[in-house]
């Protein structure tokens, strides 16, 4: 469908998050022309759409937020979600762009140096963060504003830890 080629004899059992590095690398390194781009950025606008409005109507109809089954990160929207995510970030060529603005460059730079270790820790970060303020992970101000609060402390805590002599080495 996408024009995406992958030789079979290849494949292997993918378990759990290593598929997203092999779309990864698969999105970095592809070519993607410009049909198959229209076709991933609709599928994800279905996708998204689709995940909304089933998880709406379930919670509606049973008076709590309900997480299907189908919602999770290996789920066909999500993959989609994330491969437009992606491929448009990386249409937007930053590095061209940016050139002659080092100190945008520079920071970038740093923010995408600490993302692994964010990744590591956001989720302990959260713990807290909802544990402390009481805060209703499903809740409409926890998917707005705590997101971003749980992402910048997050960001602060690796940045910090990159600073400190000898656990600099530890931390990714």
């Amino acid at each position: 469908l996408f024009e995406i080629y992958w030789n079979e004899a290849l494949s292997i059992r993918i378990n759990g998050y290593l598929i997203y590095v092999l779309l990864g690398y698969l999105l970095s390194t592809e070519k993607i022309k410009k049909k198959q781009r229209i076709l991933i950025y609709i599928g994800a606008l279905i996708g998204l759409i689709y995940r909304y409005t089933t998880t709406f109507i379930l919670s509606k109809a049973s008076g709590i937020v309900t997480r299907t089954t189908w919602g999770g990160y290996f789920s066909w929207h999500c993959m989609l979600l994330s491969c437009a995510v992606f491929i448009f970030i990386k249409g937007l060529q930053l590095d061209k762009r940016l050139k002659n603005r080092t100190r945008i460059i520079k920071l970038l730079s740093t923010i995408s140096g600490c993302s692994f270790g964010i990744y590591l820790i956001h989720m302990i970060i959260k713990y807290y963060l909802t544990y402390w303020l009481n805060w209703n992970v499903y809740s409409w101000s926890y998917r707005t504003i705590g997101i971003i609060i749980t992402y910048c402390i997050s960001l602060c805590v690796v940045y910090l830890l990159k600073k400190i002599p000898y656990l600099n080495r530890v931390v990714p």
